[in-house]
């Protein structure tokens, strides 16, 4: 039996909800708004989902993880002395229009810059009825991240964690505290649902000793290319191998888009004026049959490149701001 990771679809939703580790937090319409949140992260691109799957004719899946990029400001809220129950919290923000997540041009503008606070919202696992044991899960769960997010500008990170969760993260390297607040709310939950934050920032993944989680505060280096969050989504799930079917239903096109949006990646890399050096198929024309090596090549750099999948714009007058590189 295989047990492997990939990007998060929108059908996968509801599964992702019945493992959800804070499901007890919310009663049957929160859940509904709820994933119409997630979905919206994952439909703009303003975060990052993955799901761990029973590798079988119907996948099942074992666990998932659900980030979302947030200011400097409501990080430090969540790191700090706040209140317990964060993705509650932001969701009832999100039902009035008040949306707590940093939208395109934020990500792009702060990825160039400071660097992105990354927050996961929501994570849960299941071990029950397969051979997987917890230890193997929550190292896809990791493992899946990290692919995830390479190649961000990462200026920190933070994951309210649900029981035993915390202790994944504490192995980590992340820095991890339950809530000082003695409220029934939080003191009435059993050991196993108790709320806590893991956290880590740049800052911190400096010092010494080195840790696990260190490596997602990469250095981080400006894109050559200008993709667009729907051609990027399209580069994710192709780097893990999926076909132009599997892709076309993730993200709810047809098959035709999907080879005309190819068509258009390979003019893009072919005449990007920072790509000159790069060695491409000579041949131009995308209808001979080059079409497959063309696409091989792609993948290739873009794997060597991964900050090339996400927004980064430099706003006029401002320098980058690089990041730890392990």
């Amino acid at each position: 039996m295989t047990f492997v990771w990939r990007t998060a679809r929108s059908v996968d939703l509801a599964q992702c909800l019945e493992i959800a580790a804070d499901r007890f937090l919310y009663d049957e319409r929160s859940l509904v708004a709820l994933k119409a949140m997630w979905s919206e992260v994952l439909v703009r691109d303003i975060g990052r989902a993955s799901v761990v799957v029973m590798d079988c004719a119907r996948e099942r899946i074992l666990g998932f993880g659900i980030s979302a990029f947030v200011s400097p400001a409501l990080f430090g809220s969540i790191i700090g002395d706040g209140e317990p129950f964060v993705t509650r919290q932001l969701l009832e923000r999100w039902r009035i229009g008040d949306p707590p997540f940093l939208h395109e041009t934020g990500i792009a503008t702060a990825n160039a810059t400071r660097g992105v606070n990354v927050f996961v919202m929501n994570s849960g696992a299941t071990c029950t009825g397969v051979e997987c044991s917890e230890e193997r899960l929550f190292q896809l769960l990791a493992d899946a991240f990290f692919a995830q997010h390479a190649g961000l500008n990462i200026s920190g990170l933070a994951h309210e964690c649900f029981g035993s969760f915390h202790e994944s993260c504490s192995e980590l390297g992340m820095r991890t505290r339950f809530y000082a607040h003695d409220a029934t709310r939080v003191q009435s939950i059993p050991g196993d649902r108790r709320p806590c934050i893991s956290w880590m920032t740049r800052e911190e993944a400096l010092r010494p000793p080195r840790c696990a989680v260190d490596q997602v505060f990469t250095l981080a280096t400006k894109p050559q290319l200008n993709l667009d969050a729907g051609v990027r989504r399209v580069l994710r799930l192709a780097l893990e191998g999926e076909s132009d079917e599997y892709i076309a239903d993730a993200v709810e096109l047809s098959v035709a888009t999907i080879k005309k949006r190819w068509l258009q990646i390979y003019e893009t890399f072919r005449s990007s004026t920072g790509l000159v050096a790069y060695q491409w198929p000579k041949d131009r024309t995308l209808g001979d049959g080059r079409g497959p090596e063309m696409r091989r090549h792609v993948l290739r750099y873009i794997r060597e490149h991964p900050e090339e999948l996400h927004a980064c714009e430099l706003p006029s007058g401002k320098s980058p701001i690089r990041s730890y590189s392990g």
